[in-house]
């Protein structure tokens, strides 16, 4: 039979609907208002025209203009839409853009791009934003950056806040490449074992009254620059220096 179209299917008695407790297998097409409480086995067809209602098992593929899950997607079920799916709870991954709001809990977030990479405010792990646009309840924290030794040290403030070098002779610490106006951070400058090296700055990173202070030369001595970039080329910066156990 290459095409059946019915209208309705009714029970012998000509009043209740029928169970097709075996499934129904369809190569071509099934169109429905809805398939509900007919079928307790499986149906299958290479496309569904109309509303679904029930289980469904398996993996779903193709287009859909929409789907409405009431009970929750499970990470089991692959859904390829390009169009909008709603359901009360999504479990498992949830891969390409979201659009909207997303609230409730989540086990973890690897990666968060494209459409959704940014958001008008953000709370992480607060019920409440406490009147901010980023709010964070809990600790945070950066990497230190190891900066590479060498007569020209360049930090690349695209790779970190927060950097660290250790003097193995006399240096110039270079203007920084990559400055985002407001980031902020500390550079820890270490001498090696040795000790006795300096360490020249050049004219983007700005100290009080324009002088950069002269750094400690003791053998492993540690001093903190810490710095507020305002501009590309505006580096505010402020030192601590021979930072070292209180005794």
């Amino acid at each position: 039979m290459s095409e059946l179209r019915v209208t309705n299917i009714v029970g012998e008695d000509g009043v209740s609907s029928p169970t097709f407790t075996r499934g129904i297998n369809v190569t071509g097409v099934i169109t429905a208002t809805t398939l509900n409480q007919v079928v307790s086995g499986i149906i299958t067809a290479t496309t569904f025209d109309g509303n679904l209602q029930g289980n469904v098992n398996g993996n779903v593929t193709g287009n859909a203009t929409s789907a409405t899950v009431a009970n929750g997607l499970a990470a089991t079920a692959s859904v390829s839409t390009s169009g909008i799916i709603t359901a009360t709870t999504f479990s498992g991954a949830l891969t390409g853009d979201v659009t909207g709001n997303v609230s409730g809990s989540a086990a973890s977030a690897t990666n968060l791009t494209g459409a959704g990479s940014t958001a008008q405010v953000l709370g992480v792990n607060t019920g409440s934003l406490n009147g901010t646009k980023l709010y964070l309840s809990g600790n945070a924290a950066a990497e230190i950056v190891t900066l590479a030794d060498g007569a020209n040290i360049t930090p690349d403030f695209t790779t970190g806040n927060n950097f660290v070098v250790t003097l193995g002779g006399n240096r110039t610490l270079v203007n920084p490449t990559g400055v985002t106006t407001g980031q902020s951070g500390v550079i820890f400058v270490k001498q090696d074992g040795t000790g006795s090296r300096t360490l020249g700055i050049q004219s983007h990173y700005h100290f009080a009254g324009g002088t950069a202070p002269t750094f400690s030369t003791a053998a492993n001595a540690v001093d903190v620059i810490g710095y507020v970039a305002y501009g590309a080329t505006t580096i505010a910066c402020t030192s601590t220096l021979d930072v070292k156990a209180t005794s």
